[in-house]
C-alpha cells in the first residue's frame, strides 16, 4: 500500500501541491548527486590541469555559448507557453521544433565561421569538442523544455543522474589516466550524446506533431520570439561576458580563479533552479488567472530566499575551508571571489524567478530593457574595474548590475500584484535563523569539522523556521505530515 502510494506520488500528477513537491524532490534528488559527482571531478581537475588550463577549458565553453546566444531565441519560455495557452498544440508545437532546428543549424554554422579566429591552438582543438557538446545540450534543452512544461520533470532528473555519472566517472579515469585536458575533455562531449538521446527517448511520447507545418504559425511564433530573442541574448552576454572580458583584460590564469569560485556556487544553487523548473508552468498556467498567480510568484519568490539566506551566510564564514578542501593553496584567491558571489546568490536566484513570472505575463519587451540595462551596465562595470581589479572587479560587478536588475524587477512586476511580493514578517525569521547558525558556527567551528556544521545546519534550519512559525515552513511542513499519514 506504501509503495503504491509512494509510486503514484513521484509519478502520477494528483494535484498542484503533489505536482510542485514531486518534481521538486525529483529535481533536488538529481541536482543532489549530479553536485556530489561535481564535487568529485571538477576540484581533482582543476588541482591536475592547473588555473591556466583550467581557465583554458571555462574560456571555451564561455566563447562557444556567446555563438549559440542564437540558438534558443527565448524558445525556451515559448515553448512552455505553447503547451498551456496555445489553441493548436500540435501545429505550434511542430512549428517551434521546426524554428529550433533552424536557429541551431545557423548558430553552428556561426561557430564554424568563428573557429577560423581563434589563434590559440589548445584553444583550438577544445573548440571542436565543446561545438559538438554545446549543440547536443541546446537539443536537449528543447526536450527538457517540454517534458517541463508537461510537468515530467523525473525524467529529465534521471537524464541528469545519468549524464553526471558518464562525465564524472570518464573524466576522472580519463584525468588519471593522462592528464591531458583534450581527453578530459572528451568526457564532457560523450556524456551530452548520452544525455541528449536519452532525454529525446523519454520526449517522444509528448513530440505530438501535426502532420503539415504550418507557414503562418511559424511566422507568429517568430515574430513572437523577437523580444524573447532579446532577453536571451543580454542574459547570455550578462552570463558570459565576466569570463570573456577576464581573458581579454588579465589573462587565463585569471579566469581560472574565477571559474574556480564560480562552479561552487554553481553546485550549491540548485535550489533556485529546483523553483523555476517546478513553477513556471504553474505561472503560465494561472496567467489570466490573477488570485493562483502571484500566490504561486509569492511562494516562489519567498522560497528563494528562504534557501538562499542560509546558504550564503554559512558559505561565506566557510569559504576559505571550501576552497582549501576542493582545490588546494593555488586557488586561495578564489576564496573572495567565492564570499562576493554568495551575497550576490541572494539577487540571482530572486531575480531570475521575477524574470519568469513577467515572462509568463507577456512582459517580454519590459523584461527585455530590464536585461539590456543591466547587461550594459555590467559591460561598463568590468571595463572600469577588471583592468586594476582582474577578476575581482567583475565579480563586483556581476553583483552590482544584478542588484539593480532585482530592484526594477520588483518594482515592475510588484505593481501588477494584488499584494506585496514580499513577506517582510518570514524576512525577518528567514534572517534571524540564518543569523542563529552562524552563531553555531562561530561558537562550534573549533571544535567540529566544517562539513560537520554544515550538515547540522541543515537539520537546525528548518527546526528553527518551524519554531518561530515562519508561514512557508509550516505550510510545507503539514502538507507532508497530512501525506505521511494518509500512507499509514
Amino acid at each position: 500500500m506504501i509503495f503504491k502510494k509512494l509510486y503514484q506520488f513521484l509519478y502520477h500528477q494528483i494535484s498542484p501541491k503533489q505536482i510542485i513537491l514531486k518534481n521538486s524532490l525529483w529535481m533536488g534528488l538529481s541536482k543532489l548527486i549530479s553536485s556530489l559527482l561535481k564535487f568529485a571531478l571538477i576540484p581533482i581537475a582543476a588541482n591536475i590541469l592547473g588555473p591556466e588550463q583550467f581557465g583554458q577549458f571555462n574560456y571555451t565553453i564561455s566563447l562557444l555559448l556567446v555563438y549559440f546566444t542564437f540558438a534558443d531565441l527565448g524558445l525556451a519560455g515559448l515553448l512552455v507557453r505553447v503547451v498551456h495557452q496555445s489553441a493548436d498544440t500540435p501545429s505550434s508545437l511542430r512549428a517551434t521544433f521546426t524554428l529550433k532546428l533552424i536557429l541551431l543549424s545557423l548558430s553552428v554554422m556561426t561557430a564554424v565561421a568563428g573557429f577560423f579566429l581563434i589563434t590559440d591552438t589548445i584553444v583550438k582543438s577544445l573548440f571542436i569538442l565543446f561545438l559538438a557538446k554545446v549543440s547536443l545540450d541546446n537539443l536537449k534543452l528543447f526536450f527538457y523544455t517540454l517534458l517541463g512544461a508537461y510537468n515530467r520533470l523525473q525524467f529529465r532528473s534521471i537524464t541528469d543522474i545519468v549524464e553526471a555519472s558518464v562525465v564524472s566517472g570518464l573524466g576522472l579515469f580519463l584525468l588519471f589516466k593522462t592528464s591531458s585536458l583534450y581527453y578530459f575533455t572528451w568526457a564532457y562531449v560523450i556524456g551530452s550524446v548520452v544525455g541528449c538521446f536519452l532525454a529525446l527517448f523519454f520526449a517522444l511520447p509528448y513530440l505530438k506533431f501535426s502532420t503539415k507545418l504550418n507557414m503562418n504559425e511559424l511566422k507568429r511564433l517568430l515574430k513572437m520570439t523577437l523580444p524573447l530573442f532579446g532577453i536571451s541574448l543580454m542574459g547570455s552576454l550578462l552570463l558570459t561576458s565576466d569570463t570573456l572580458m577576464i581573458k581579454w583584460l588579465k589573462g587565463l590564469e585569471e579566469v581560472g580563479f574565477y571559474t574556480a569560485s564560480l562552479k561552487i556556487l554553481e553546485l550549491v544553487s540548485f535550489f533556485y533552479l529546483i523553483i523555476n523548473s517546478t513553477l513556471y508552468p504553474f505561472l503560465t498556467k494561472f496567467y489570466k488567472e490573477a488570485t493562483r498567480f502571484f500566490i504561486v510568484l509569492r511562494k516562489g519568490f519567498m522560497g528563494q530566499i528562504l534557501l538562499a539566506i542560509p546558504i550564503t551566510f554559512g558559505g561565506i564564514f566557510f569559504a576559505e575551508n571550501i576552497i582549501l578542501h576542493l582545490y588546494s593553496d593555488t586557488f586561495l584567491r578564489s576564496a573572495m571571489l567565492l564570499k562576493i558571489l554568495l551575497i550576490g546568490l541572494i539577487f540571482f536566484s530572486t531575480q531570475s524567478f521575477l524574470s519568469l513570472g513577467l515572462l509568463a505575463l507577456n512582459k517580454e519587451k519590459l523584461n527585455f530593457y530590464l536585461t539590456s540595462s543591466a547587461t550594459i551596465l555590467n559591460i561598463i562595470l568590468n571595463l572600469a574595474f577588471i583592468p586594476t581589479y582582474g577578476a575581482l572587479g567583475a565579480v563586483w560587478g556581476t553583483v552590482l548590475s544584478r542588484s539593480l536588475l532585482l530592484l526594477s524587477s520588483y518594482y515592475y512586476i510588484n505593481n501588477f500584484s494584488n499584494g506585496p511580493i514580499l513577506q517582510f514578517g518570514s524576512l525577518l525569521k528567514i534572517v534571524t535563523a540564518s543569523l542563529l547558525l552562524l552563531g553555531f558556527h562561530s561558537l562550534s567551528y573549533s571544535y567540529f569539522h566544517y562539513i560537520s556544521l554544515i550538515i547540522i545546519s541543515m537539520v537546525l534550519y528548518p527546526l528553527l523556521l518551524i519554531l518561530f512559525k515562519e508561514k512557508y515552513s509550516i505550510e510545507f511542513f503539514n502538507y507532508i505530515k497530512k501525506n505521511v499519514s494518509s500512507t499509514k
